[in-house]
């Protein structure tokens, strides 16, 4: 599980590469391996680097994540990342799977429904139950 091997098989692709880069001002830049506009939806992602799973995030859209926030916007978590990356990884892959995009009404309301943060969290406490820790970049069980 701690191996994304075990990720593949449950039908994650590898989709990034975020990258140390003095090109722009935050130090990192990204390359994408997918076309970005299929991956624009909600998803489950992991950072991976030399196959051992560094953290399991999710995002209501997924090349949102990778290539504005994790690259350019400037915020504790993504500072954090981006100096991780720097310093001790010099890159790190990104895996994804995309999850259902649907709505749910109730009560003369229609909203979206995030299935993707509900496979975050029943997949980090997996994690977390069989390999005894967290993934290295993620700083707390949801």
């Amino acid at each position: 599980m701690d191996k994304i091997d075990y990720w593949i098989n449950l039908g994650f692709v590898k989709v990034a590469r975020i990258y140390a880069s003095d090109r722009l001002k935050q130090g990192v830049d990204v390359e994408f391996f997918v076309d970005k506009r299929e991956w624009a939806d909600p998803g489950v992602y992991l950072l991976v680097k030399d196959e051992n799973i560094e953290k399991i995030g999710q995002s209501a859209n997924v090349t949102n994540r990778i290539n504005t926030q994790y690259k350019c916007i400037a915020n504790l978590g993504n500072n954090r990342i981006r100096e991780e990356i720097r310093t001790n990884y010099q890159s790190i892959d990104v895996y994804a799977i995309q999850v259902p995009k649907k709505n749910f009404s109730m009560i003369g309301y229609t909203f979206p429904v995030n299935y993707q943060k509900g496979l975050e969290e029943s997949m980090l406490h997996d994690f977390y139950s069989t390999v005894g820790r967290l993934p290295n970049l993620n700083l707390q069980r949801n």
